[in-house]
């Protein structure tokens, strides 16, 4: 979860650091990331459920619930995360598009331990060395796509440039919407 929650501090996007108390080595308090003393007006921003299903609902941009593509992989994904997904996908076919994100490390190590084979038996696809937001087609073909992902990163950028029109959610939902065809709402948000 960190891993997804700080692949959002990208020049990419417009937030460029971040110091999360207690878990980034340089702040193990709040003075430890200022150096020191703390500024009196500094900003302070506490993420709750409440905060997590107000981005959820507000990144969205259709209320198309049938999906042409998933998205799932940014950050790249691990080899741990590509086993993970093997499982997941286990006895299952996918009914649209699924693209899987990996480097080409963890790609040659997947397809070494059969991972890649077990995944692409869905009916999924395992891309290396390639970045999702770079597979949207052109915007007169992808201003109609709908697609799902997992990614705050990637539902960020497509939001940022308007297509594809997307559907932010976990993992599993992202999932569940390539094997069914269709997005369903984030469960736990409600």
């Amino acid at each position: 979860q960190a891993k997804a929650f700080c692949a959002c501090v990208s020049p990419a996007l417009t937030y460029p650091m971040i110091h999360i108390v207690g878990v980034t080595p340089e702040a193990r308090t709040l003075a430890d990331a200022f150096g020191g003393k703390v500024p009196h007006d500094v900003e302070r921003v506490r993420i709750g459920k409440k905060e997590i299903a107000a981005l959820f609902d507000g990144i969205h941009q259709t209320e198309r619930t049938d999906v042409d593509a998933v998205m799932v992989g940014c950050p790249l994904l691990i080899l741990d995360e590509l086993a993970e997904l093997a499982a997941m996908l286990e006895g299952r076919t996918v009914k649209t598009r699924l693209w899987l994100f990996t480097d080409y490390v963890q790609y040659s190590a997947a397809r070494k331990a059969g991972i890649i084979e077990r995944i692409e038996s869905s009916g999924a696809r395992v891309v290396h060395s390639h970045c999702p937001g770079m597979v949207a087609r052109a915007p007169e073909e992808a201003e109609n796509m709908v697609v799902a992902t997992d990614s705050l990163k990637v539902a960020m950028l497509f939001a940022g440039i308007g297509w594809p029109r997307n559907w932010l959610g976990t993992r599993e939902d992202a999932i569940r919407a390539a094997v069914n065809g269709r997005f369903e709402r984030t469960r736990w948000l409600s």
